[in-house]
């Protein structure tokens, strides 16, 4: 039997991704539970991602590299490891509302707002990531297409299994 990613760990994902879709405060003071929501999606993102990357390896990172929704999660990745060495995710976001005002939105801040570890040096591809697909970036739409990107894999991968078990 090959293994897969667990269940639970993809409904996890799904689950806080509605979570954080519906997370737009009317009020600036519901945007810390809009950051909660955030911090929730990216850890259940990051799991899937790293139980996809260990189970399929360079044919999983090969797709994550040129698939839609899969180049940005490194740079989630970036913002991770930063949120791992002291910043809280609240430096590495912040709240807009447009004209006029209907909600408030997250937006991840410009790679130049971000004070990088003496770490970071260890993960370049990361911080070009995170420059490339997330930086400036509404937080919405790139979680939307990472999150179909990690649910589409694992469907397929799951799809493909019996066919796999059969050979």
């Amino acid at each position: 039997m090959r293994p897969r990613v667990s269940q639970a760990a993809l409904d996890r994902l799904a689950s806080s991704w509605s979570r954080l879709d519906r997370a737009r405060p009317v009020e600036r003071a519901g945007v810390p539970q809009a950051v909660g929501a955030l911090a929730e999606w990216m850890a259940c993102a990051l799991l899937v991602d790293e139980s996809l990357a260990g189970l399929l390896g360079s044919v999983y990172l090969a797709a994550r590299a040129e698939e839609p929704g899969g180049p940005p999660l490194p740079g989630l990745r970036y913002a991770s490891l930063l949120v791992e060495h002291g910043r809280p995710l609240e430096d590495l976001v912040f709240a807009a509302t447009g004209a006029p005002h209907v909600f408030w939105e997250l937006y991840w801040r410009p790679s130049a707002d971000l004070a990088a570890p003496p770490e970071e040096a260890r993960w370049p591809d990361q911080r070009r990531a995170y420059a490339d697909h997330l930086a400036n970036q509404e937080v919405r739409t790139p979680a939307a297409r990472m999150t179909t990107f990690l649910l589409s894999v694992s469907a397929a991968m799951s799809a493909a299994r019996p066919q796999l078990e059969e050979a």
